[in-house]
């Protein structure tokens, strides 16, 4: 995760030859990454089922991973009281 996230932004700060704003690197990494996956399913490397399904899976455990913790910090909150 590092990786993805210090490549693209000394890569994009290097091509500007400044210092780059998070968006812009969040931009270019939607774009490289998008190729690539059109690249991969024009290639029959993953097909479109399968990449529907893991989109699904992982977005899913993220919601309720969110909604969870979220859950938990609201009650913690609530059983404070001085």
């Amino acid at each position: 995760m590092l990786v993805n996230a210090f490549v693209p932004h000394i890569t994009a700060s290097i091509l500007a030859k400044k210092p780059v704003p998070g968006l812009m690197t969040a931009i270019v990494n939607v774009l490289v990454f998008g190729f690539i996956l059109i690249w991969a399913i024009l290639h029959q490397i993953i097909s479109l089922r399968t990449l529907f399904y893991s989109t699904l899976t992982v977005g899913g455990a993220i919601l309720l991973i969110m909604l969870f913790s979220f859950r938990i910090f609201r009650l913690s909150g609530k059983n404070q009281e001085v």
